[in-house]
């Protein structure tokens, strides 16, 4: 059974070599776009990510481009308030978040100031009617973060800020049970832990390994340990023999929803590795985003899931509609490489009593 919410549309994205497809489902209808060609599509979300990254205006061909790659007339006056991106091949790469578009005012506006956006790596897992979990009486919160690190993959910078972002959720949640590690606590033992893995929510700040060159290798960097991981890195296929019961799992890192793409079965990512190991919902990113920004977002993000009772999609539109209006960080740089990934309709809210 694959009913859609009526306050959401679908767009499920195909790409083949010469063509590509966009299928937009809403509870009432279903409709097919024909998109260019999957060359088309990556060469405009390479200049469209570039322009973001070069904090730049986008000129009016690629706004043009990236109008095609997500038609909205099926959805405009209606009461629509989600859509979930189900991505392929490069589409993997674009913060739909940051896209503009008439949204009725006369003007371009950031789709997330009327739409929350979500992604999903399946439409049938996410569409399908699970029963809902029954609420949770206790919260429980594991944090990994400012990891103390080797020389496993190069050297990395500390990433003292973090520490603020564990402030903010013990700040957000002063009654959870809590689990936390840093400095040299903060390693592949922990994050292995059936503790850590079958905490409510998995907060994880940390710099996330993906070197285009090597696609296959993706992980996450840590604190050396004696034996087991001698050199402090948390690789996927590690990652992969065990399963993750949370409810949210955030990865603050770089690059944390990348690794090797395949045309039509999606990304091999750090993201895609806790939601198939049965994570209900993952925060990752698409780019390198800057410590003190990625901070400060954290601990706005963790204050508005704990005021909106635990929907994670709610909390990530709201944070990053803060963001685009005002501050140092308004630029879509510093906010719309966030992404929420969710297994099912239900994912995205947090079933505990917070």
């Amino acid at each position: 059974n694959v009913d859609v919410p009526s306050d959401t549309a679908v767009y499920r994205y195909v790409s083949t070599e010469n063509q590509s497809f966009v299928l937009v489902m809403t509870e009432r209808s279903t409709h097919i776009f024909q998109l260019p060609s999957y060359d088309v599509i990556a060469e405009t979300v390479a200049r469209f990510n570039q322009a973001v990254s070069d904090l730049m205006q986008i000129p009016d061909d690629l706004q043009d481009a990236i109008e095609t790659i997500l038609p909205l007339d099926p959805i405009k006056n209606t009461a629509i308030q989600n859509i979930v991106i189900i991505a392929d091949g490069a589409l993997h790469h674009l913060p739909f978040a940051s896209l503009k578009a008439d949204l009725g005012e006369g003007r371009l506006e950031f789709l997330i100031s009327r739409y929350a956006i979500l992604y999903s790596y399946s439409i049938a897992d996410y569409l399908d009617n699970r029963e809902i979990p029954a609420v949770e009486t206790d919260l429980s919160i594991a944090a990994f973060a400012d990891p103390a690190l080797g020389d496993a993959l190069g050297q990395f910078p500390r990433l003292t800020k973090t520490r603020d972002e564990v402030d903010a959720i013990k700040n957000a949640f002063p009654n959870a049970d809590y689990s936390i590690a840093m400095d040299h606590h903060a390693n592949s033992q922990f994050l292995m832990s059936k503790q850590t893995r079958q905490s409510t929510i998995l907060h994880i700040s940390t710099h996330g390994y993906y070197n285009p060159a090597f696609p296959d290798i993706v992980g996450l960097v840590t604190s050396p340990s004696d034996g087991s991981d001698p050199t402090g890195f948390l690789s996927l296929s590690e990652l992969l023999g065990f399963p993750v019961s949370s409810k949210l799992v955030v990865i603050a890192g770089c690059e944390t929803t990348l690794g090797k793409s395949y045309k039509s079965a999606g990304v091999n990512s750090m993201s895609r590795g806790f939601v198939s190991q049965g994570a209900e919902s993952v925060l990752a990113t698409l780019w390198p985003i800057q410590d003190k920004a990625s901070s400060l977002f954290m601990v706005q993000f963790y204050q508005n899931l704990a005021q909106s009772n635990g929907d994670a999609s709610k909390a990530l539109q709201k944070t990053q509609v803060q963001f685009s209006q005002r501050g140092r960080y308004k630029q879509p740089k510093y906010w719309s490489g966030f992404v929420l990934y969710a297994n099912n309709k239900s994912s995205a809210q947090i079933q505990t009593s917070i």
